[in-house]
């Protein structure tokens, strides 16, 4: 499905690539399954060097794909990225020389045969185990990597939208947290053998993180395609290079609070910084850096804003209940309107709707 995609394919190609290399780490799986008697050892060693190869590419394929769907523009992965490979190609020379090997040497390293502790075969084992270790590394860096890159996005998206609910990557979140917590489950079995409920609980962690990717991975669509112009740098250097004076931007604030009042703008739940900039006849980054600088707030926050105090005299006013009022005033759902309306005012819509007016 994701590699028919036309539409955006630097985004989901990684993705497409994830789930492929993710299939391939149970080759062995597989080989054992078939053959548990070890009878073509050959084929067991193949099934050990495709998963050692895969392994070392999800956590990057992983980050990829998160980098591409965060992006302002198509990100795809080129030769300039050559660094993410390097663990493969670190485990790629340890596997080429194992192979070099004979059959029942390699058996000693990976299989089941009882280890003779020659110097060479010492050797393998420590590049072996450093290698183990250079795979956690390499998760945890990325799974930090991707914690970071969606926390910045978030931030980023409340720069253009004032209702978010469907392009953040909550989902992300989850999946990074079963994948540590299956780490945590793996790691100690690498080094001594681990109660049988260790590997069903980790198994069970990379089932449900496996499916939630599949299932949102799927259906995501970018949120800041095409918005380079406003959010492609930090605020500071973006507005360092501005040409906006101080005049220019409390002309702008006037527009816009004008705007908002005679138009009630905020109603449009897919109002964007776009569409006011549009309104308001100025550039989305002289609009954004008016918000942010003049008025000191986020496009999200400013909206917002305007929202729930429009929604705080239908309340008091009694003029529908609370999910009505939500959707008159621009929120796509009531469940965004009360997370919105708490960090706001402190209370629920229900308890403020019970508040006297006099006393508000």
């Amino acid at each position: 499905m994701l590699a028919l995609r036309a539409e955006h394919r630097d985004i989901y190609r990684p993705l497409m690539f994830f789930f492929l290399a993710y299939g391939l780490t149970e080759t062995q799986t597989i080989i054992e399954f078939f053959d548990h008697q070890r009878q073509y050892l050959l084929a067991h060693h193949l099934g050990m060097v495709v998963a050692v190869h895969c392994n070392l590419l999800l956590a990057p394929l992983l980050w990829f794909y998160v980098r591409a769907i965060t992006a302002t523009k198509s990100t795809p992965v080129t030769l300039a990225d050559w660094k993410h490979f390097l663990p493969l190609v670190f485990g790629s020379v340890l596997c080429m020389i194992l192979m070099s090997t004979t059959v029942e040497f390699r058996d000693q390293i990976i299989g089941d045969t009882e280890l003779v502790q020659t110097g060479p075969a010492m050797a393998i084992i420590f590049a072996w185990i450093l290698l183990m270790l250079v795979w956690v590394f390499q998760v945890f860096f990325y799974l930090y990597k991707i914690y970071r890159r969606l926390l910045a996005y978030r931030g980023r998206l409340r720069n253009v939208f004032a209702s978010t609910e469907n392009l953040e990557l909550r989902w992300i979140y989850i999946v990074v947290l079963l994948q540590v917590f299956s780490m945590f489950l793996t790691v100690p079995e690498m080094f001594y053998p681990v109660s049988e409920n260790f590997e069903i609980a980790s198994y069970v962690a990379d089932f449900l993180a496996f499916w939630l990717l599949a299932l949102w991975g799927l259906r995501q669509q970018p949120g800041l395609v095409n918005q380079d112009h406003v959010v492609g740098e930090s605020d500071d250097e973006k507005y360092s290079r501005s040409a906006l004076s101080q005049e220019q931007m409390q002309r702008i604030a006037n527009k816009i609070e004008t705007a908002m009042h005679e138009k009630d703008l905020y109603r449009n739940p897919n109002l964007t910084l776009r569409d006011l900039a549009t309104e308001v006849s100025a550039p989305p980054n002289y609009v954004s850096q008016t918000l942010n600088s003049e008025l000191g707030k986020t496009y999200f926050d400013y909206i917002n804003d305007w929202r729930i105090e429009a929604a705080k005299k239908q309340l008091l006013n009694k003029e529908g209940n609370v999910t009505e009022i939500a959707l008159d005033v621009g929120f796509n759902s009531r469940s965004s309107f009360y997370k919105a309306f708490k960090r706001i005012t402190g209370m629920t819509p229900t308890a403020f709707k019970s508040t006297e007016p006099q006393s508000v």
